[in-house]
């Protein structure tokens, strides 16, 4: 197999999908795991684009999902009250 410059792009953007799933299933914070759906998202509608040659199906990839889904998620987790654990440490002694 021959890398040239397509092929180059085929094994990053796939390199870069796998990372942002790791980062999405280690993340600390939910928002962070969020930002790397959103990233994965990018990346996979790109592929598409690239590899099946159709535009106007990864544009409604991206509207949709990360339009509609991953802001819905984002919304539903700034909503969510989190405590501060440094916070109630200094309020229990």
């Amino acid at each position: 197999m021959q890398l040239n410059f397509y092929n180059t792009l085929l094994v990053f953007l796939v390199i870069l999908i796998l990372l942002s799933g790791c980062v999405i299933t280690f993340a600390r914070k939910s928002v962070y795991a969020i930002f790397a759906l959103m990233f994965s998202y990018i990346c996979v509608a790109i592929l598409i684009n690239i590899v099946f040659d159709l535009e106007f199906i990864s544009l409604l990839y991206v509207l949709i999902y990360i339009g509609a889904v991953a802001i819905l998620f984002l919304f539903i987790v700034m909503m969510i009250p989190v405590e501060d654990k440094v916070k109630n440490s200094f309020i229990e002694h």
